[in-house]
């Protein structure tokens, strides 16, 4: 699903460009000839991200509300951090409750094997027309594949878990957290 949002979000950003120019048109020309016209034009045109905007905040508030529950069920919240529709949230039973995606898990302790963070700078291109982009699209992907906290657990059906942290203040705090709660 994550996968299937984002890439209806990147399809209908060139759309929502041209709506956008479409209505700012029509409306420097009402009273001529496109007028009217390319306002709608434009309103058509900008409408499916709109609406794409909205269902994706409805169902990350729907996916949040799901860790909340869990967390309140699990003792509370005494840590969390939720971005990107991933997330991981420390209770005040001890217990560590992961998302990514869809999937959302909760576990003891001593189920955590290990954890780690990174975060992987992008390179830039300079030129390269269509080689060059690319290359930049190329790198945009290994840059959010590879930026995070990432931690492995002992659960078969999910041992890897990643949560797209970018922040580098964030993640420090994180390793710490992780570090206090399940090591000492």
């Amino acid at each position: 699903m994550e996968t299937l949002i984002r890439l209806l979000s990147m399809l209908s950003v060139p759309f929502m460009l041209i709506g956008w120019v479409c209505i700012v048109v029509g409306l420097c020309t009402i009273g001529k000839e496109p007028g009217l016209p390319m306002v709608v034009v434009g309103l058509v045109f900008w409408a499916p991200r709109f609406f794409l905007k909205r269902t994706v905040g409805r169902y990350e508030k729907a996916h949040h509300k799901k860790i909340e529950d869990l967390a309140n069920d699990s003792g509370g919240i005494k840590y969390r951090e939720y971005k990107n529709n991933s997330g991981i949230v420390v209770t005040n039973k001890g217990k560590i409750i992961l998302s990514d995606g869809a999937i959302i898990k909760a576990y003891d302790p001593s189920q955590i094997r290990e954890w780690r963070s990174s975060i992987y700078e992008q390179g830039v291109v300079a030129g390269g027309g269509l080689a060059g982009l690319a290359v930049v699209a190329q790198e945009s992907r290994r840059a959010r594949e590879g930026t995070g906290l990432f931690i492995s657990t002992r659960d078969v059906e999910h041992p890897k878990w990643h949560i797209k942290i970018k922040d580098a203040k964030t993640l420090a705090k994180w390793m710490e957290i992780l570090q206090q709660e399940i090591n000492d």
